[in-house]
């Protein structure tokens, strides 16, 4: 999916349903995603929402990415229903130099398109009209990255388990390589196949939160999944690789709502 994505908010009262999360093919084990709150939706019914013929229920283990050969990525906010909805920030960091950029913040609105353009080591951020979205130019980020959210109390999580608190799960990922369905996005329901270079990740926004994942849901695409580093925003940090792994293989793999 190329360059047509939007961001929305269209937070809805519905009925809760029940799915199963399957894992991908090597993947570490998923995410326990818990049900929504009152007058929220569940995850799977955000998914649900934008997906045909098929539901999006496989999840990827992967926490850490660059761009794909086209060299650019577009993020969008799907939904966001978190109750600090208006504090939430998205962004990315590199492992280089502790870079962190934010993309998405309280202030974006409804049909919202950022625009990452990775260019000789350089990032740039664009919005629809081609402007440069705050610094405008970031020499020197690189090529891989994470996500962090960062949230109330001004609380960082980022999509790498180890760089959180007891390797806390803050992100949830479903990679189109694994499900092969079609997306239709709001506001304006453009729709495109979901395929291996688009992402959804799926946001719990405070450490040890409510564990519904459907807090900061956002879709990106033309990135692909890379190994992670061995230090997490330049700070030289140990991951400790016997508590990642073993935080890995106690995720579980069911989606309840």
């Amino acid at each position: 999916m190329n360059k047509f994505l939007s961001l929305s908010f269209t937070p809805l009262a519905v009925t809760a349903t029940v799915a199963s999360i399957a894992l991908s093919s090597g993947s570490a084990q998923a995410v326990t995603i818990g049900p929504p709150a009152a007058g929220e939706q569940s995850l799977q019914t955000i998914l649900d929402n934008i997906s045909s013929p098929g539901a999006i229920t496989v999840q990827s283990d992967a926490e850490f990415f660059k761009p794909n050969s086209s060299n650019s990525a577009t993020s969008s906010i799907v939904i966001e229903f978190a109750g600090n909805a208006a504090n939430n920030v998205l962004g990315i960091y590199n492992s280089i130099g502790g870079t962190m950029v934010d993309i998405f913040g309280g202030g974006a609105t409804q049909g919202s398109k950022v625009f990452l353009n990775f260019s000789g080591g350089n990032l740039g951020l664009f919005d629809i009209n081609n402007n440069a979205i705050g610094n405008g130019t970031f020499n020197g980020f690189g090529t891989n990255f994470g996500f962090y959210l960062r949230g109330v109390n001004q609380q960082v999580l980022y999509s790498q388990s180890a760089a959180n608190p007891n390797g806390f799960d803050a992100m949830a990922a479903f990679s189109g390589a694994d499900n092969q369905t079609t997306l239709t996005l709001p506001p304006n329901n453009s729709s495109g196949t979901f395929d291996g270079g688009d992402w959804i990740f799926a946001w719990e926004d405070s450490y040890l939160g409510d564990g519904d994942y459907n807090d900061f849901v956002v879709h990106v695409s033309d990135i692909e999944a890379v190994p992670e580093p061995l230090t997490i925003l330049g700070t030289g940090l140990a991951l400790g690789l016997g508590g990642l792994f073993k935080s890995k293989q106690s995720k579980k793999q069911s989606l309840a709502a």
